[in-house]
């Protein structure tokens, strides 16, 4: 090429740049009050219910408060009630707080202060919420005690056996103890961390969830005109969005069954909760009603670790990215679900023992000769190493299918959808 050719092409570059330099400019504008007035919509939103859950725990706390005036002569449930009115307390002022700051916060200010605004208030609420998660598993009984006597008047204590308080007591006390150890070194050792931070944002509530993801959009579109240029950013953003409303209703049909089966194993968890709070006194009642919780928490746990980790996804990776996202989370929900079903043959025993009990009042391993009994164990416990075989590993994958309620063919489904590939209708 020579010289005249190489300026005429300059030149001719150069034209159609300033006819199309005005009309980018306008499509960045347009971008920009979009993302700012999703921006805006979206803390909004979180005012609205943050406003009716205000509301409930400020109920909640005169509830507590009126409960606690009543029955302020018995010492045992003043303590009872006193905890959880502190914490109802510390939460309605954290609430209340975040209200009166996102009113007069101003989202046009420069990124840095606004985001420094919310991140004080995300931390504000996480103290909050770390304190509810770290005596939960110690205040559950007395909330249930407090509840049972405020609305039916009975006092479950008359029925209680004094273990099961005691027992509540000291493993309370202890998952309150080394959940702030863990809790701590997870936050000195992985700080910075782009997961925790999403999980610390997650952990503050869906909508907010929602406004700060939005405000990081808003935050994002600038940094990536700076590094990327403008037109690179639109393309980029315009592919985002297209894939967004391509998985928008398999992801919501995945985040719905994931949030039925857990529902539902919550349920079971509350009747085995039932059952081994009144049968404290009975050892050979208790142990199997724990060990059936521990099978039953794997199902309940591993489905809303599926569903969370379906929150924090960013829907504005590229394909290869989200394909390998999306794969990761549902191996790994099925392989837990999976693994526990090793032990589902001293589950079932355990379940039978269970069943036997509440339906027949019978006492299966004080009814059973010793020798039985150890049958029963070293025969459940037998098949579970059974079931540790590479040749049966298919059939538990089947099994694992059954008891996610079908969730790895909605995932199958996400995945297909997200290439635009057909999709069979019943996928599920």
């Amino acid at each position: 090429m020579n010289e005249p050719d190489l300026d005429d092409l300059r030149q001719r570059w150069q034209s159609m740049h300033t006819a199309i330099e005005p009309t980018l400019e306008l499509d960045l504008e347009a971008l920009r009050a979009g993302v700012a007035k999703v921006t805006r919509r979206a803390f909004s939103r979180h005012a609205f219910w943050l406003t009716g859950h205000l509301m409930v725990q400020i109920g909640v706390l005169v509830a507590l408060g009126a409960f606690l005036l009543e029955q302020w002569h018995d010492p045992l449930y003043r303590v009872f009630t006193l905890a959880p009115a502190l914490l109802a307390l510390a939460q309605i002022v954290v609430s209340a707080r975040r209200y009166l700051v996102l009113r007069t916060l101003d989202f046009t200010a420069a990124t840095s202060v606004v985001r420094a605004t919310i991140d004080r208030l995300r931390n504000e609420q996480l103290r909050v919420t770390r304190w509810i998660l770290l005596t939960s598993v110690l205040l559950w009984l007395p909330i249930l005690l407090v509840i049972v006597r405020g609305v039916s008047g009975f006092d479950l204590l008359t029925v209680l056996h004094p273990g099961v308080l005691a027992t509540n007591l000291v493993v309370g006390v202890v998952f309150l103890l080394l959940g702030d150890i863990v809790l701590r070194q997870i936050a000195a050792r992985f700080k910075g961390a782009r997961w925790l931070h999403a999980l610390l944002v997650e952990a503050a509530g869906y909508s907010w969830q929602r406004a700060e993801n939005a405000f990081e959009t808003h935050a994002e579109l600038d940094d990536s005109i700076a590094a990327h240029g403008a037109q690179q950013t639109i393309d980029g953003l315009q592919a985002a969005a297209t894939r967004a409303r391509r998985l928008q209703a398999p992801l919501r049909a995945l985040r719905t069954r994931l949030l039925g089966a857990a529902l539902a194993y919550a349920l079971v968890l509350l009747v085995l909760g039932a059952f081994n709070a009144t049968h404290g006194g009975q050892p050979t009642a208790l142990v199997p009603g724990v060990l059936l919780n521990f099978f039953f928490v794997a199902q309940m746990a591993s489905a809303f670790q599926h569903r969370a980790e379906l929150a924090r996804l960013h829907v504005g990776a590229s394909a290869p990215v989200l394909d390998a996202q999306l794969r990761q989370m549902a191996a790994t929900h099925l392989t837990i679900v999976r693994t526990s079903l090793v032990f589902s043959p001293l589950a079932l025993s355990m379940l039978l023992v269970l069943i036997a009990q509440l339906l027949l009042d019978i006492d299966v391993f004080t009814s059973m000769p010793v020798a039985a009994s150890v049958l029963l164990i070293a025969s459940s416990m037998f098949a579970c190493a059974l079931l540790t075989r590479r040749s049966v590993q298919p059939l538990l994958v089947g099994t694992a299918a059954l008891l996610m309620f079908g969730v790895p063919g909605l995932s199958d489904r996400l995945v297909t959808q997200m290439h635009d590939r057909q999709v069979p209708p019943n996928g599920s």
